[in-house]
């Protein structure tokens, strides 16, 4: 994968985990579990 393949992939993750996150219950397993993950897309 090149390297604006990965980017446009992480963008695409990072804008659909938004979408998730906006309309979970914040005190939720899932939401924490999304959060590490965006924290992950935040650092790329």
């Amino acid at each position: 994968m090149t390297e604006k393949e990965m980017l446009k992939v992480s963008i695409e993750e990072f804008s659909r985990l938004q979408d998730y996150m906006i309309d979970i219950d914040k005190e939720s397993n899932a939401y924490k579990k999304m959060k590490r993950r965006y924290i992950e897309l935040k650092v790329f």
